[in-house]
């Protein structure tokens, strides 16, 4: 199992002034760095791969459709369409990044609502948009990790069950889920049991506390989740996602009034060793 930390740590999108983080994050443990980024016209895909071969750092990509105009459950067929191309430049992006796995909530921008629950067509429409590009997929060596978000994020995939429900429509190798503890710890009944069932298509994993904070310093039970991930068989990898910069938009729609911890290093640093050490116990318990 790799373990990885998210650039939003640091910043909520990844600019070329923000180079040096790739090192900071490797200086601080990490196996593998998660790129966070969403809009890809001015992304300088070609100095960040650069860094990375520099640094002999691997990477994931996270990413998110900026607009209710270019996703693949908008109700206009020109719209969904449009969420197809981004889907198709957020792979080049993987590809170019030399990422091997894309990941997040790509079906929809997150805190976009409707107004109403989703509906059976946005379910076909998003079973169709992801099958569009399964080809891309493999042409291009990356696989996509789909994030269900909790209930103030999204209108449309909270649970794990239902993101079983949409790779199972999708039917492709290369498309499964990524599961992410703070959104687990609002949507499911039982974080382990989530993790059981989500586990033939799981491909990633965003472990943060339940306050979106440091690892080990809250309410999730440890234990029983890394339990379930090795006895589930998973062999993907894990990355703290969180964001305790002071960025006055995103405080605003992440409702974040605080600081999660007393520095974004803090947090990596101590997140890592939690996150490690949890695992190696895991693995002791369970095949010891």
């Amino acid at each position: 199992m790799f373990f990885a930390l998210n650039t939003f740590i640091w910043s909520p999108r990844l600019e070329l002034a923000d180079l040096p983080l790739l090192e900071r994050a490797k200086t601080l443990g990490a196996d593998l760095v998660e790129i966070q980024r969403s809009g890809f016209d001015d992304f300088p895909v070609d100095a960040v791969r650069r860094e990375l071969e520099r640094l002999g750092l691997e990477c994931t990509l996270s990413a998110s459709p900026t607009s209710p105009e270019a996703c693949v459950v908008a109700d206009r067929p020109e719209h969904r369409r449009a969420g197809v191309t981004y889907l198709r430049d957020a792979i080049a992006a993987a590809r170019d990044l030399g990422a091997r796995l894309l990941v997040g909530p790509l079906y929809a921008p997150p805190w976009w609502f409707t107004g109403m629950r989703s509906t059976d067509a946005q379910w076909e429409w998003a079973a169709e948009g992801f099958a569009a590009v399964a080809t891309d997929l493999h042409a291009s060596g990356v696989e996509m990790a789909i994030e269900p978000l909790n209930r103030f994020e999204t209108f449309f995939l909270n649970t794990a069950e239902q993101g079983v429900r949409l790779c199972e429509a999708v039917d492709d190798p290369n498309v499964g889920l990524l599961l992410d503890t703070a959104h687990m710890v609002v949507e499911e009944k039982d974080i382990a049991s989530a993790i059981w069932l989500a586990a033939p298509w799981l491909k990633h994993l965003h472990l943060p506390e339940n306050d979106r904070g440091t690892p080990g310093t809250g309410l999730i039970d440890w234990n029983s989740l890394f339990d379930a991930v090795v006895r589930s068989g998973y062999a993907g990898g894990c990355a703290i996602e969180t964001f305790p910069f002071p960025a006055p938009e995103l405080a605003m729609r992440t409702r974040t009034w605080r600081d999660l911890a007393d520095t974004s290093d803090d947090l990596a640093r101590s997140g890592l060793t939690f996150l490690r050490r949890s695992y190696a116990e895991a693995v002791a318990r369970n095949h010891g």
